[in-house]
């Protein structure tokens, strides 16, 4: 049992380059959204603008989500998706 409780739990999974996600925010289906994190990392959010988005998790992503929101909507409840990961990137043999 003591090796059960040190196995580290799963690392959350960070977005990358190629995902495309939703995301909806409670109330407004005004800002709801499903872009792809572009080749520079970033998406484009209705009323927002760019967002970093590759190599930040799902939680994150929505925590930043909702702080830009707050500009104009109060208590803003932000829920973000991944709906498709990116395939693997290809791996170059080893020469």
């Amino acid at each position: 049992m003591a090796q059960e409780a040190a196995k580290e739990a799963p690392k959350p999974y960070e977005l990358r380059v190629g995902d495309r996600i939703h995301i909806s925010v409670a109330g407004d289906h005004r800002l709801e959204s499903t872009p792809a994190v572009r080749p520079d990392g970033k998406i484009a959010i209705k009323r927002i603008g760019e967002v970093q988005a590759e190599g930040v998790t799902v939680a994150r992503l929505a925590a930043v989500l909702t702080e830009k929101f707050e500009e104009f909507l109060p208590s803003p409840k932000v829920n973000v998706l991944v709906m498709q990961v990116a395939p693997p990137k290809p791996v170059a043999p080893v020469k």
